[in-house]
């Protein structure tokens, strides 16, 4: 069958790692993802990292993001995402939710629901310049088909960065593929 529809994201409005790489590269974040020391938004992604990233989608984005902070620390013991930058883990905690649909319709009956679902979503009228309607995880699935036939593109600094450690641990850094 079809490949499952997967949702794994931050909840910030901005992955932390897309700010640690504008860090490294000296790009700006964009307006209204993040919040300075001092508490007032900034594009500076420096100024980010010693900050807070703000959630996705204002008042409920902050709703779904404190449950999700419920279901990810306090409930299976793990650290609290404020309390990650000082934590000997340098992760916090994973959430991963299983719910046997036996247990309501049956595996077919919501098999062939899914299928509705997804038929109508990839059907829907799209914008004007866009070319596909993706469910979530499907841009996942393209860039690792992507990366694995292209290689995996990173930037200068990084690759600076790695091929220093590559030297001090005296092994040979990789090629690039193309």
């Amino acid at each position: 069958g079809a490949p499952p529809i997967i949702a794994d994201m931050a909840t910030s409005a901005v992955a932390k790692f897309k700010v640690v790489l504008a860090a490294a590269t000296g790009a700006r974040i964009p307006e209204g993802v993040a919040l300075g020391s001092d508490g007032k938004p900034t594009t500076d992604p420096q100024e980010a990292l010693k900050g807070a990233l703000l959630p996705f989608g204002g008042y409920k984005g902050y709703s779904f993001s404190l449950l999700v902070e419920v279901l990810t620390s306090a409930l299976i013991g793990a650290p609290r995402s404020i309390e990650i930058k000082s934590h000997p883990s340098t992760q916090g905690g994973f959430m991963i939710l299983a719910i046997d649909p036996g247990l309501f319709i049956g595996p077919e009956s919501f098999f062939t629901r899914i299928e509705r679902i997804v038929e109508v979503v990839k059907t829907s009228e799209r914008m004007a310049g866009v070319s596909e309607v993706l469910l979530p995880g499907e841009p996942e699935e393209k860039s690792y088909a992507d990366r694995l036939a292209k290689g995996i593109p990173i930037d200068s600094a990084t690759a600076k960065s790695l091929m220093e450690l590559a030297a001090r641990l005296g092994v040979e850094f990789p090629r690039p593929l193309a």
